[in-house]
This record gives C-alpha cells, sequence and structure tokens, in this order.
C-alpha cells in the first residue's frame, strides 16, 4: 500500500516546514513508495519527521515600530481627539481626510491589549472609524497629538462635539461641561 494522498500533504508540508537532512528524506521516500508497507507501518517514519527541527524563517527587512508602541511610548490613552487642520502637515491632512475641514478628528482605541488609531467621522453616537492609509501615518499622527497635548487634544473634541472627550458621552454637570470631560473619564488623564 503507497501512501495515501492525505499523508501525502502532511509529508510534503513537513518537507517545507522542518529541517530534514536529504539523506532521511530519500530514506523516507523510499519506505513511502513500497507497496507492502501498510499505513500503520509508515506511521513511524511520518512521527520520525517531525521530531526535525523547524527550519528558521529568514528575518525580513525591519519594518516601522508597531503604533501601539508609539502611542504607549507617547502615553496616549484611549480617547477621542481633535487636532486643528493647520497644526498637520498637508500630507497628514491628506491622510486624516481633514483637507475641506477646520479639525481632524481620531480615536484611539484598545483591543485585547494593543491600542489603534482611527480617523473619525460622523457625530457622536454613530462616528464611522477609518484607518489611517499607512502605519507612518498612523505614527505621524500620534506624535500630533502628542506635540498637541493629549488632555488639551481631549478637551478641543468635547469642546467642538460638546461631549466628553474620551468616552462621547453628554456632559450633565458644570465641571463636566468646563472640563470637556466626565468624572469617571477625567481620572485617565489625571484630573
Amino acid at each position: 500500500m503507497s501512501i495515501s494522498p492525505k499523508q501525502r500533504d502532511l509529508v510534503d508540508s513537513l518537507y517545507r516546514e522542518r529541517d530534514i537532512p536529504d539523506q532521511v528524506r530519500e530514506i523516507a521516500e523510499r519506505a513511502f513508495l513500497d507497496p507492502t508497507l501498510s499505513a500503520a507501518q509508515q506511521r513511524p517514519i511520518i512521527d520520525e519527521l517531525f521530531t526535525f527541527p523547524k527550519k528558521a524563517r529568514a528575518a525580513g527587512p525591519a519594518g516601522p515600530a508597531k503604533t501601539d508602541h508609539v502611542l504607549r511610548d507617547l502615553e496616549i490613552p484611549p480617547a477621542m481627539y481633535a487636532i486643528p487642520a493647520g497644526a498637520l502637515l498637508p500630507a497628514l491632512r491628506t491622510a486624516a481626510q481633514a483637507d475641506a475641514n477646520d479639525h481632524a478628528f481620531f480615536a484611539v482605541g484598545e483591543y485585547r491589549e494593543t491600542r489603534y488609531i482611527r480617523i473619525l467621522h460622523g457625530a457622536p453616537g454613530s462616528f464611522s472609524r477609518t484607518k489611517l492609509p499607512s502605519r507612518e501615518d498612523e505614527q505621524a499622527i500620534a506624535r500630533v497629538i502628542h506635540a498637541f497635548g493629549t488632555l488639551q487634544a481631549t478637551q478641543l473634541f468635547g469642546s467642538l462635539y460638546t461631549c466628553c472627550g474620551k468616552c462621547g458621552a453628554e456632559l450633565t454637570d458644570k465641571t463636566s461641561r468646563a472640563l470637556k470631560l466626565g468624572p469617571h473619564c477625567r481620572k485617565e488623564f489625571g484630573l
């Protein structure tokens, strides 16, 4: 009995993934072609192929740092931010889709302990969020938010949308309206 198609697929994947010496491959191939070997007799040969170490992956070119690391390094908490369009370089205004607007709006969120940044469109309660065109653009926007000041950018967002700059909730007391942040969200900014 020769090797089954399912076993052949498994063996081929092991050949691709594992560092199996050519001599061992030749012995294995001869065994797999032997019509007198049963599937039960071929199984130990396949098991032996699993014992070889996985091939080392070639290191690719180093890309930019992950946006999550930049947001954490700059201490930009999850919140909503407004930046005057004039504070953005022309390329960033285009990337943030803010060419025709006075301000660009962003949301920094967190999912499974990873922070990300998105462009905000629309109104509180019905925002749509879109990705920036590249990781470099995301990181450049993060640096602009940091330079502008996270608290100031959040308060500007709250002022323009008349809501909490962090969570988008309606502000119901005088202190919250003055700070543009609700009582729970203020803690994130140390207020």
